[in-house]
């Protein structure tokens, strides 16, 4: 295309220029080339999201992140927001609390807001930071003739007769109990009519306003302590009937019972129980018999005579034979046996080098560690492994000969020392 002869007579010089250097499209991402008729260059109009000479940069502004009317500036590929008075955070997300400082004084209670706070104030405070003490009787908010009584912040009203309540609003009839008529702490109720009253008197008192003083009764109280029952003596005063076990003027003492040790008679044969000090006793005994307890038959000699027990038993004769009393450890008529005791092999534990010992039908047996073998684990192993295990592989013993001392034990009862000794081979980790 040819251009146009007048129009490219009107152009300056620079402007073709300007034109030339447009139509390369320097702009990116959308800008719009704009000749710079003033130096005769050009610039570039971004769009919005993009920034920089050709709008070769995107715009970290686009769209604004900052919140609440903060404004953001962009520089270096980056960006920084600048926010509005009472907002802050990266993004002026966050209301500043402008209760922290805890301005309202008196108890009252501070509400944020943007940029400002208000106090609730508690009755009797006003100001800005209820810091001014109101008079709680101005304005008179007693009605119906009432006075306001003031008590720094809070007031009271006493009504006029015929109303009531908190601000003497409520209108009420004739109150008779109003003048307090019953003496001695006299409780005073209001008749049916509303109009008249009686008074109910407290113990002790009588009469239509309480005036009269009864004589007390001295058992009204019940001062008898743990049940105890009271009498009047006539002469107000009273007497406690306490229940067994227990004593003193008002039953509040606990009375150990005395232990009779003749009752039931302990003596035997019909013997006689004389008490002597304290809950000693001594047995007289009739004819034909002796001991404490007159428990042996003096006329039987002749099974005693000579002792027929051994081992220095005692001989107690009896009505038909005699009974030996054995010492500790021997058994029998006679007392010519000694009681078995079987011995605990593993007591005390004849295993070496931490070995557990188990009992087993008379017999027992080292269970070792690993680091150690033989009868009674005392020949050390070497072992490469770093874990100790146990086992039973050592060989049994036979223990030592039993002695004789309770025959209550039973020889073929087995037992494993200690309770959690196995008879396989079990690995303990350290």
């Amino acid at each position: 295309m040819t251009p146009h002869p007048t129009l490219e007579c009107q152009q300056a010089p620079g402007a073709r220029i300007q034109l030339i250097l447009c139509t390369s499209a320097p702009c990116f991402n959308g800008g719009t080339c704009l000749p710079d008729p003033g130096d005769g260059d050009f610039w570039c109009q971004c769009p919005p999201g993009y920034v920089g000479p050709a709008c070769q940069h995107a715009d970290p502004c686009w769209p604004n992140p900052c919140q609440n009317g903060g404004l953001c500036a962009s520089f270096d590929n980056t960006y920084k927001c600048v926010c509005l008075p009472d907002y802050e955070g990266v993004h002026c997300e966050a209301n500043k609390d402008d209760c922290a400082s805890n301005p309202c004084q008196n108890g009252g209670s501070c509400v944020d807001a943007i940029n400002s706070y208000s106090c609730q104030c508690v009755s009797g405070f006003s100001g800005m930071n209820c810091e001014n003490i109101s008079d709680p009787c101005l304005g008179n908010p007693c009605q119906n003739g009432g006075t306001c009584i003031a008590d720094v912040t809070q007031y009271s009203c006493e009504c006029e007769d015929g109303f009531s309540g908190p601000d003497c609003t409520l209108g009420t009839t004739f109150d008779p109990c109003r003048s307090r008529p019953c003496f001695n702490s006299g409780i005073c109720v209001v008749g049916v009519t509303g109009t008249s009253f009686y008074c109910h008197c407290l113990a002790g008192f009588s009469g239509t306003l309480c005036r009269e003083r009864l004589a007390l009764d001295p058992c009204l109280s019940n001062p008898c302590q743990n049940e105890g029952s009271c009498e009047a003596d006539g002469k107000e005063g009273f007497v406690c009937h306490c229940l067994e076990g227990f004593g003193g003027t008002t039953c509040e003492q606990v009375v150990e019972e005395t232990v009779d040790p003749c009752s039931p008679n302990p003596c035997q044969n019909e013997g006689s129980c004389e008490l002597k000090h304290g809950e000693e006793f001594v047995c007289h005994c009739p004819n034909g018999f002796a001991g404490k307890m007159c428990e042996i038959h003096t006329s039987i000699s002749t099974a005693c005579d000579h002792n027929p027990c051994k081992n220095s038993a005692t001989c107690v004769p009896l009505a038909e034979g005699f009974s030996c009393t054995c010492p500790q450890g021997l058994t029998g008529k006679l007392c010519e046996e000694q009681e078995l005791k079987i011995v605990d092999p593993c007591e005390p534990n004849p295993c070496l080098n931490n070995g557990v010992c188990t009992y087993v039908n008379g017999n027992f047996t080292c269970v070792c560690w690993d680091e150690f073998a033989g009868p009674r684990c005392e020949a050390p192993v070497e072992s490469t492994e770093s874990s100790q295990t146990m086992s039973t592989e050592s060989s049994t013993l036979e223990p030592a000969a039993p002695s004789f001392t309770s025959p209550q034990s039973d020889p073929s009862s087995s037992r494993t020392t200690p309770s959690s000794a196995v008879s396989t081979k079990t690995k303990w980790s350290c």
